[in-house]
């Protein structure tokens, strides 16, 4: 098996485990509710998190010496953003182009957008996305994973969701 066909296995492998993670509302699920938190295209949503795989493989090209499983992992992670943005590309272009329709799109969007939460008086050395946090839970991230994701720490994760009042 050559290194490329290994890394394709490993990929497939894990795009089918996530799956039923994380795609409960459909294959792009997670994807199209950022979107509608954040106001931009499902694409978009999933650029923003592909960025946060390409800082962490750039990190560990800045570091040296890494466990080849982390490689694995970080480098198959980002690899299969690119194909699920490709099988959105795809999906979208087999669909046919409908007329718009009068419908209250803004008003769904600001529906689906969480309260503004006060800033704790405590300096903070990044902005926190609010939205993503409680859009990462709804999705049935775990604190862990969604402080990652954030690049914050779980008490700020555990912060906002009790402020939100998503967490006791």
């Amino acid at each position: 098996m050559t290194y490329s066909s290994e890394m394709l296995a490993y990929c497939a492998e894990t795009l089918n485990a996530k799956r039923k993670e994380y795609a409960q509302g459909g294959d792009f699920h997670n994807f199209e509710v950022a979107a509608k938190i954040t106001g931009g295209t499902p694409e978009q949503a999933l650029a923003g998190m592909m960025a946060k795989h390409t800082v962490s493989i750039y990190d560990m090209i800045r570091s040296g010496e890494q466990p080849i499983e982390k490689w694995q992992e970080k480098i198959g992670d980002h690899i299969n953003y690119l194909l699920i943005l490709w099988a959105m590309v795809r999906k979208k272009a087999e669909e046919p182009v409908e007329e718009p329709v009068e419908e209250p799109v803004e008003e769904a969007i600001e529906e689906a957008k969480p309260e503004p939460v006060k800033k704790p008086a405590a300096k903070k050395a990044e902005k926190i996305d609010h939205g993503k946090i409680c859009a990462c839970y709804k999705a049935g991230w775990h604190i862990p994973k969604i402080a990652e994701e954030c690049r914050c720490s779980e008490n700020t994760v555990r912060y906002h969701l009790k402020k939100e009042g998503m967490l006791r």
